[in-house]
């Protein structure tokens, strides 16, 4: 990401992906994205919505609620 409105079309290319919630990117300069999702949304189609968005990426981090159905908490690194 070069700029605030990377962010902005990251954001809304991840909040696209049926199941997630929340997205949050704390700054185009940060690199990173952290969301919450339904617990049945993989790893590979986050990548393939961040690919779709022109960006690469991948799951750094994720966080399952040990809650059957439940959500997830992830992070990207973009």
């Amino acid at each position: 990401m070069t700029c605030p409105s990377c962010a902005t079309h990251l954001a809304e290319a991840l909040k696209d992906v049926a199941g997630v919630e929340e997205v949050n990117i704390p700054g185009w300069e940060s690199g990173k994205a952290s969301l919450t999702a339904d617990s049945n949304v993989s790893d590979e189609t986050l990548i393939q919505a961040v690919a779709k968005a022109g960006y690469h990426g991948q799951v750094s981090a994720r966080h399952d609620n040990g809650v059957a159905q439940a959500s997830s908490q992830m992070e990207l690194d973009i």
